[in-house]
């Protein structure tokens, strides 16, 4: 019976992946500076470069994962930066 669930499931989802890859966080920012930093998105489609959101989890991610989400973080803004002679970004 679960070979006969799994082969229906596998037959029906979607192929589409929806998952994007991020690089290393770069810190622009010092000690009592506005916080700016980078984080590389790795080989992303234009298809997903359109279509892309970023923002801050909510409060319930935050506790799943069992880390606090302080007042200050709300303040972070996101953009997605594109550079045509290197890779994209999240700022």
């Amino acid at each position: 019976m679960r070979k006969i669930v799994l082969i229906f499931f596998l037959l029906f989802i979607s192929t589409r992946l929806l998952a994007l890859g991020l690089g290393n966080i770069e810190l622009n920012s010092s000690l009592n500076q506005a916080f700016d930093a980078r984080i590389e998105l790795l080989s992303p489609t234009p298809a997903e470069i359109d279509t892309l959101s970023i923002r801050l989890a909510d409060l319930e991610a935050f506790d799943r994962a069992g880390i606090e989400r302080v007042f200050i973080l709300t303040s972070l803004r996101f953009e997605i930066e594109i550079n045509d002679s290197g890779p994209d970004y999240i700022r």
